[in-house]
């Protein structure tokens, strides 16, 4: 038992170390330490140590949300579930006088919490991965157009993999069966993530053209595997197009974030890899 600030990311690094393998630095599955030098004397031995290191935690496809411990024994949770409903807010344990997380004192640390929140928020922008979904709803030159609703359908939209930093009540609604509806009222904008998109999404809706009443409907499928960066689709004040359009009243657009989701695809295998795992009877 050390009083060091450790993480499971530490473990592999530890074992390659403890088997005087040295671990490679381009694989960004190691990104941890090793623990060894605290078993020989403790954090002061450790080359390059952090005291005040942080670990993470993050149950992804849920609706948990993620977990900060840091150095001072205080574990701030953050839940980025888009939907209301499933929001707990910020919580905030200090675990040296509370170890079962029963006594929330986020709201008597709101200075800390918001500068928590917002390196938690920075983490996420930076090593978030799926598809960015980022709405606008009428620029301010064009405030006469109306709200902009729709449909978001299809294998991408998953109820524990649709997340955001903190949505309007009335912005989503799950439809059930990978559905979820969306608003967007005028003059406003907002950003979802679809964590670990794959396959085709649709999306469809309308918005009120700016020369009157009249719905101007949009709808469009998007194979997300084959998204490369980006794609939009954007009002221009009468129709719809697929393409960026200068001083657009509204628009959807789709961003490719961090790596993709897994592949289905089949890759070669080395045939002798293949004869070493059956040797070691992984394989019939």
């Amino acid at each position: 038992v050390v009083d060091a600030q450790v993480s499971t990311i530490d473990i592999a690094p530890t074992i390659l170390s403890a088997l005087g393998i040295e671990a490679p630095s381009s694989s960004p599955a190691i990104d941890g330490r090793s623990l060894l030098p605290l078993l020989a004397g403790g954090e002061e031995n450790v080359a390059g140590a952090d005291t005040s290191r942080r670990a993470w935690s993050y149950a992804a496809s849920t609706n948990y949300g993620l977990a900060l411990r840091i150095d001072d024994r205080l574990k701030y949770v953050f839940n980025n579930t888009a939907w209301p409903e499933s929001l707990a807010g910020d919580q905030l344990f200090d675990l040296r006088a509370d170890a079962e997380e029963r006594n929330d004192i986020a709201g008597a640390s709101e200075q800390r919490v918001v500068g928590l929140r917002s390196h938690l928020m920075e983490t996420l922008k930076q090593g978030s991965h799926g598809v960015r979904v980022h709405f606008t709803s009428a620029s301010p030159e064009r405030a006469d157009c109306g709200d902009l609703e729709g449909r978001l359908s299809g294998s991408p939209v998953h109820i524990s993999q649709v997340k955001a930093e903190r949505l309007p009540a009335n912005a989503l609604q799950w439809l059930g069966k990978r559905r979820m509806r969306f608003r967007v009222d005028a003059g406003t904008s907002y950003n979802l993530l679809l964590e670990a998109a794959r396959g085709a999404l649709t999306l469809q809706g309308e918005i009120s053209s700016c020369a009157g009443s009249t719905l101007v409907p949009f709808r469009a499928t998007v194979d997300l595997d084959a998204l490369a960066d980006s794609w939009t689709l954007a009002f221009d004040g009468s129709d719809w197009r697929e393409q960026p359009v200068e001083s657009a009243v509204a628009q959807i657009r789709l961003e490719r974030r961090g790596i993709r989701g897994a592949s289905h695809s089949k890759t070669e295998v080395d045939p002798a890899l293949v004869e070493q795992l059956r040797a070691l009877g992984y394989l019939n």
